[in-house]
């Protein structure tokens, strides 16, 4: 891929965006498209022709709106692929010295086992902090003199099956993918520098599937994916009040929990230029249960994993399925006893929450290639750790 053209594929479970950047000029876009697809739910794509397709659909789009074809594009794996392994990582040296930009490298490669892994493979590392032998920590290891030197890494393993799919897909095409985790793209780039050393939990609420993440400094400490999301709540529109589902799609956006509606007030939705009316008493019912069950999830997710959360530690919510909708969050801070937050990335064109998995995957990218400055040098040198090493 020429570094003057970058592409990017996000994979949402409702749509798939490829976005065409100019490496010269940091900001430019050349092409950006969407397309609509089964998505997946369970750890499954629904249907593999129709992504297939999606992706055809929007490389040829490309090609022929930005007279550029790429043919080498990062591809962000949702959290419903990955998984997340923390551990230490120790190395010696003959005497005490400064840790040099090496060092760090070989005990990034020395933790990274999962290269033979059946199931999994290393897409990425991330460096929590360092440790020398005498317990001083530090996030950037070139300050600090050491004879022992300890690395609390985080890894994000992709399943195989994602991989070898996807790879199925672009040799059909003539592409070539690298993968990256969707989730820690976000994380890094569009959650505060100083919000992220504190430590923080991520929730990503998209249209049928959701992650739950928490991450401290550079990396993410735990994660957790749902087939849960905003689509399900017009689906129980659909089910529960029987709105059409196209209706229940176009009325969800407009739900406010925190409304107190008399018998007869109603939300109005223009659906194909006619316009309909559905009573908010009866929709708010059905979507503060959906939402409530959202939370109940995010709760337990949190209680659940190998890495105990703070209970101070706050959540930020992204994501399309439920961020825009009044009083989800006040739902979600009930439930897990946290306050909770919108969050949306610093970057015009993408400032919503809905758009958050994308903008962290440009402003990835454009790091990469040396056009944004921000944070640690380890961001850039293993923010990305390419499948073919």
């Amino acid at each position: 891929m020429s570094a003057k053209k970058l592409a990017i594929l996000n994979i949402g479970s409702d749509e798939i965006t490829l976005v065409l950047q100019d490496g010269k000029y940091t900001g430019s876009l050349l092409f950006m498209s969407t397309a609509a697809y089964a998505g997946f739910q369970d750890g499954e794509f629904l249907e593999i022709e129709g992504l297939f397709s999606a992706i055809d659909g929007l490389v040829k789009e490309c090609a022929e709106a930005a007279f550029f074809k790429p043919t080498h594009i990062l591809v962000g794996v949702p959290g419903e692929f990955t998984a997340v392994v923390c551990k230490n990582v120790v190395s010696s040296f003959p005497a005490r010295r400064k840790v040099v930009t090496k060092d760090v490298e070989l005990l990034f490669e020395e933790g990274n086992t999962y290269d033979d892994h059946p199931n999994f493979k290393t897409i990425n590392a991330s460096p929590i902090y360092f440790l020398n032998e005498k317990g001083e920590k530090s996030i950037n290891p070139t300050s600090m003199q050491a004879k022992t030197f300890t690395a609390y890494m985080s890894y994000i393993l992709c399943e195989r099956s994602f991989i070898s799919l996807f790879d199925r897909i672009a040799d059909s095409l003539n592409l070539k993918f690298d993968y990256t985790s969707s989730m820690l793209a976000e994380f890094m780039f569009v959650v505060p520098p100083e919000v992220r050393d504190k430590g923080v939990v991520l929730a990503d609420i998209g249209y049928i599937s959701s992650t739950v993440a928490y991450g401290k400094g550079d990396g993410l400490l735990l994660s957790a994916a749902f087939s849960a999301g905003g689509g399900h709540i017009a689906g129980d529109l659909t089910t529960c009040l029987s709105i059409p589902f196209d209706h229940a799609m176009e009325l969800t956006p407009k739900i406010n929990l925190n409304l107190q509606p008399g018998e007869s007030d109603l939300y109005m939705v223009s659906v194909k230029g006619e316009a309909f009316s559905y009573n908010i008493k009866e929709v708010n019912e059905v979507a503060y249960y959906r939402v409530k069950d959202i939370a109940e999830i995010i709760d337990r997710a949190l209680k659940s994993g190998a890495i105990e959360v703070p209970p101070q530690t706050g959540i930020l919510l992204t994501g399309g399925g439920i961020s825009t909708i009044v009083g989800a969050k006040e739902i979600i801070s009930e439930a897990t006893g946290r306050t909770v937050k919108l969050i949306s990335a610093d970057l015009l064109q993408f400032n919503k929450p809905a758009q958050s998995s994308l903008a962290g995957l440009i402003l990835l990218q454009q790091q990469k290639y040396g056009k944004r400055r921000q944070g640690s040098f380890l961001q850039t040198l293993f923010s990305l750790f390419r499948r073919n090493k």
